[in-house]
């Protein structure tokens, strides 16, 4: 792997990243930091996860990404295997 080649991935990664943490903070004002899914608040320091209510992981629409306790996001995908 070249070097150019590894610095296009560190900056793809990077900007992922921030783009990332930003739907984050969107999400946790838009739900007025409570989950997507059961509605309770979110504790200081628990884990929290987006999920992608259409499944497609390649949209980020700020429609299509829901902020989830990571119990929540869980159950979802576990309800879908189910079905």
């Amino acid at each position: 792997m070249s070097f150019l080649w590894s610095r296009q991935i560190f900056w793809i990664k990077f900007i992922f990243q921030i783009n990332r943490q930003k739907t984050f903070a969107r999400g946790l004002i838009k739900q007025n930091h409570t989950c997507g899914y059961c509605g309770l608040g979110f504790i200081d320091g628990e884990d929290i996860n987006l999920h992608h209510i259409d499944s497609n992981h390649n949209n980020w629409k700020p429609q299509n990404v829901t902020v989830l306790h990571k119990s929540c996001h869980y159950y979802i995908h576990m309800s879908k295997k189910e079905t």
